[in-house]
């Protein structure tokens, strides 16, 4: 398995990573995670609902523009990894990408 589901093993706070997601792109739009380390993804929209499903982690959440969203995640081995938007938001949508950095 590649990511520990919310309410992960240890007791340290994870480290927290704020992502917005805007017609047509995630801001920032890369990442970079650390092999072991448990980190809280925050993704906040700043428009309209969205949606992120990444190949390679069990990410698939949906981003509404009402509420932020979090997962907390703790990668287990080096990738690099592509997330694209998962709910259609505009004729931009096949343009919102976040590529995400595992590294040790």
């Amino acid at each position: 398995m590649f990511v520990a589901p919310l309410l992960a093993q240890s007791k340290e706070k994870p480290r927290v990573i704020t992502i917005h997601a805007a017609k047509f792109e995630f801001k920032p739009s890369e990442i970079t995670l650390h092999v072991g380390e448990r980190t809280k993804l925050v993704f906040i929209s700043d428009d309209v609902d969205h949606g992120l499903s990444v190949d390679g982690l069990p990410i698939d959440i949906d981003i509404h523009k009402s509420s932020p969203t979090s997962i907390v995640i703790t990668p287990e081995k080096v990738a690099e990894l592509t997330g694209m938007c998962s709910i259609y938001c505009g004729p931009g949508h096949s343009q919102m990408i976040l590529t995400i950095h595992v590294v040790n």
